[in-house]
């Protein structure tokens, strides 16, 4: 079970999440609608949820990153910059493996060393964590090894598992 504190989002609060997740969704205020109640509930100074009705998580803040939750990411169209990994990848990324060279096919030209990535499965291109690129595009291409992306938010995490009690 998870400790938590919970507090009840301003509108100050809203409009600082909504600048947050501009270059991350295409359209942040469906995503943080006025007349929906949001909570934040804080684990620790560094991780908390933003969470709806007090059921539904929308989006997890990790250190210094928003990112909506896999299962929102899951319904909305992301403008985040994308790394494709092969199958085999999967059941590693899934349990929070960082995600290393040789398991992706294929990066996004906009990739940025420090910046926000999608860690996407090739076939169906289904969301399987959010991470940290550790290189640019440019630079990643050209490793033959390596851990490439640290992973922050991912399937089968405390987020995606997470149930308020109330």
């Amino acid at each position: 079970m998870l400790k938590y504190s919970i507090h009840s989002l301003s509108g100050k609060d809203r409009k600082e999440l909504l600048r947050s997740l501009e270059g991350k969704v295409e359209d942040p205020k469906e995503l943080l609608p006025k007349k929906v109640p949001l909570f934040r509930f804080s684990f620790n100074k560094r991780e908390s949820a933003i969470v709806k009705n007090k059921q539904d998580i929308l989006l997890v803040e990790l250190n210094d990153y928003v990112i909506p939750s896999l299962k929102i990411a899951r319904q909305v169209s992301l403008t985040v910059p994308v790394i494709t990994v092969d199958l085999g990848a999967i059941k590693f990324v899934t349990n929070g493996a960082d995600i290393m060279r040789p398991g992706i096919t294929e990066i996004g030209d906009d990739v940025l060393e420090g910046n926000l990535v999608v860690v996407v499965e090739e076939r169906k291109k289904t969301p399987l964590c959010f991470g940290v690129a550790q290189y640019d595009a440019v630079d990643m291409r050209e490793k033959t090894g390596g851990k490439c992306v640290k992973n922050l938010h991912y399937l089968k995490d405390k987020y995606w598992t997470f149930e308020a009690e109330t």
